[in-house]
């Protein structure tokens, strides 16, 4: 599910909204995870991360999300959104490896709901 290009998420036809960041982790000097990341004064959005493919082991997502984090208090933002998950399990399960989860029922009432936080591999349940 790799995109064709990192034009599939940013576009040059038209002015962005928002402050485009860009975080990257390095291994000494290989890249190996890097994060898209929409940030206005109140807010930040984690719009798109990726990893090098021989960390997977590494649960560089979840690294990634907690310097998105540590960035946005140190910008001053009052609102982090990790971007969206499935209710399903998915690939995008470690964004459930946090506390205090909530998700959005659309369905009958609009309401968020607790959402209990998923393990990871190398925890016990």
């Amino acid at each position: 599910m790799r995109p064709d290009s990192i034009f599939d998420f940013i576009t040059t036809t038209h002015g962005l909204p928002t402050r485009g960041l860009l975080l990257d982790v390095y291994d000494g000097d290989k890249l190996i995870a890097s994060s898209l990341i929409d940030h206005t004064p109140k807010s930040m959005s984690s719009i798109y991360a990726m990893f090098h493919p021989d960390y997977g082991a590494y649960s560089l997502g979840v690294h990634t999300m907690l310097l998105e984090i540590y960035a946005a208090r140190q910008l001053g933002v009052t609102f982090y959104y990790p971007g969206f998950a499935h209710h399903e399990p998915s690939f995008y399960d470690y964004k459930k490896r946090f506390n205090n989860l909530q998700w959005l029922d659309w369905r009958d009432a609009v309401d968020w709901l607790p959402y209990g936080r998923v393990k990871g591999k190398t925890e016990k349940e």
